[in-house]
């Protein structure tokens, strides 16, 4: 990911990052995502400000609005980023569950636990009427909702419920944000 990061640097500084002059939206969020990981949140809040204009102006708003979210997500400012999840506009069903999976971290981060409650079955409710994502697709979604719920049905102490939680957790392939739902569980047992 560094490599990666360095490497799309060099090209922002030389001018050859962008196709046609513009930035295709899901390169876009990938910059961002990458530079979260790193812990680069000051570069990726210039990189969205500076480079926005490189994105279309039909995916323009959404993509900014998504990115500035996920910048404030990871630096634990939920309000924040809640409040720019409020202005994405879901254009496609990926977007809105990308949008749905952030809010479900927010909420439980915020302990909002009615909210959160209702939001694992509209969730699902929402995923069952789009039969247009691919199987895995629907998997990583799905299960991130279902053991994310299995999470907050623990009680403090518990550690055969927390052990079986891990182990079944641990052999699922396709779980959307595992490594932050698995964070939630060592911080819930302690660890």
């Amino acid at each position: 990911m560094n490599e990666y990061l360095d490497v799309y640097k060099f090209a922002l500084q030389h001018n050859v990052a962008f196709e046609n002059d513009s930035i295709d939206p899901g390169a876009f969020k990938n910059t961002v995502q990458i530079a979260m990981q790193l812990g680069e949140y000051d570069w990726a809040e210039n990189y969205v400000k500076t480079y926005q204009d490189k994105l279309n102006d039909s995916d323009r708003a959404n993509t900014v609005n998504y990115n500035l979210a996920m910048i404030y997500f990871y630096q634990k400012k939920f309000s924040i980023a809640q409040d720019y999840l409020r202005e994405v506009e879901y254009q496609n069903t990926t977007l809105n569950l990308n949008t749905k999976m952030m809010l479900l971290a927010i909420y439980y981060e915020l302990d909002e636990d009615m909210v959160l409650d209702s939001f694992f079955d509209s969730t699902i409710a929402y995923l069952n009427r789009h039969k247009e994502l691919t199987d895995k697709g629907d998997k990583h979604y799905r299960n991130l909702v279902l053991y994310t719920r299995r999470l907050t049905r623990l009680l403090p102490g518990d550690a055969t419920g927390i052990t079986k939680l891990k182990g079944d957790l641990s052999k699922e392939q396709y779980v959307a944000s595992k490594s932050w739902l698995e964070e939630k569980i060592r911080e819930f047992t302690g660890d």
